[in-house]
């Protein structure tokens, strides 16, 4: 292909097809030029800055895009936090912090209402609670019934388990010492059965 100097204009300016831009390349890395190099027909100092240019872009290597660890890893970090956030949020919102309480109901004959952040007691007379809640072990005495406002696990004095208490479920939970050393929970609805004395007992005492 003859090297002309429509062609190494079109080639400086990006115009030039595939095929010619091979041709001009091949050209310049030759060592020697043909005499049909058509720059005698232009100044001395034009010709000399374009093949400058044209030399500087043919010879100029293509940007080579770098894989920046120190950018992924502020990235990754950042997307770390955003998940430890989130999983903290969802854990406090959906398991709401316990509040302790402890309270004796020294009536003969009248039932305690107690009510706090997240459940709902009635306490028996002559009985007493008193619930720790970092730990959520609940000591007692006599009998109460414990009404959760949110699904919560307790640990009981005397039981190697914590139980399961559920939301909008009432429980009854006594025992026959004091303090509280086998204590029996049951759910409200099964209190037909225990033993007729302590049937009449307790639903007096809680209105059931």
């Amino acid at each position: 292909m003859e090297i002309n100097k429509e062609l190494l204009e079109r080639y400086h300016q990006g115009n030039c097809t595939a095929t010619e831009r091979a041709a001009v390349e091949a050209w310049l890395q030759e060592e020697t030029f043909g005499d049909e190099v058509p720059v005698t027909d232009m100044p001395e100092n034009t010709a000399a800055e374009m093949w400058a240019e044209i030399s500087t872009f043919a010879d100029k290597p293509a940007p080579v895009k770098t894989f920046n660890f120190y950018t992924f890893g502020k990235m990754a970090a950042a997307a770390v936090l955003l998940l430890l956030a989130g999983a903290f949020l969802y854990r406090s919102v959906s398991q709401p912090s316990l509040q302790g309480v402890s309270a004796s109901n020294f009536s003969p004959t009248e039932v305690k209402n107690i009510n706090v952040a997240g459940y709902n007691v009635e306490l028996a007379p002559n009985s007493n609670i008193k619930l720790d809640a970092k730990t959520g072990l609940l000591h007692f005495c006599g009998s109460l019934l414990f009404s959760p406002k949110s699904d919560m696990e307790l640990s009981f004095a005397g039981l190697k388990q914590k139980v399961k208490l559920k939301t909008g479920q009432k429980y009854i939970v006594l025992s026959t010492n004091c303090p509280s050393d086998k204590p029996i929970i049951i759910n409200e609805k099964d209190v037909y059965n225990l033993p007729p004395v302590m049937q009449r007992q307790l639903s007096t005492q809680f209105s059931i």
